[in-house]
């Protein structure tokens, strides 16, 4: 019911503009170990895989940062198969994370329209179907990108891409 709450929330901010935001130095590889630990806690069953690279040091926000990332993760976790996969890397000017996993990719026709609110799979009853609009709007929020690629052969990633720092 939270999660449900923070959503609503969050969406509401949105269509009154940008996420806010409060950026802080900080170690986005320490940050993807607690959220990925956190649900490793929670689903002791589920195998998380993560894999840091370098240079992950920057300035965001490190909440927003941990909600999408654990957006993210839950939608791996409960709409895949098998090992999720977490990864961070960096070069000198942004980041990327991302989440994989395996299992039924997205539908096609899904895939141009699943960044926008209340939009779900056919299968998913879980949520409002507004997790990955949120994933959206704190990337923009943070000057960076979000997408998605799915197949059956390659399963479905994540990719969070942001500039090493937030202008303004």
């Amino acid at each position: 019911m939270s999660e449900m709450i923070r959503s609503l929330t969050d969406y509401a901010r949105a269509g009154r503009g940008p996420i806010p935001i409060a950026p802080e130095a900080m170690d986005l590889g320490e940050l993807c170990r607690e959220v990925v630990d956190d649900f490793q806690s929670a689903t002791p069953e589920q195998r998380i895989d993560l894999g840091c690279g370098d240079q992950l040091h920057g300035k965001w926000d490190r909440n927003r940062l941990y909600q999408a990332i654990a957006n993210l993760l839950a939608n791996a976790l409960r709409h895949g198969a098998g090992d999720v996969a977490v990864r961070a890397q960096g070069d000198d000017h942004r980041v990327e994370v991302t989440v994989h996993n395996g299992g039924h990719p997205i539908p096609s026709e899904l895939l141009p329209v699943i960044f926008q609110p209340f939009e779900r799979g056919a299968q998913d009853r879980a949520g409002l179907g507004l997790g990955l609009y949120v994933v959206r709007e704190i990337t923009k929020a943070h000057q960076g990108e979000v997408s998605v690629t799915s197949s059956v052969e390659g399963g479905t990633t994540f990719s969070l891409q942001l500039p090493r720092q937030v202008a303004g």
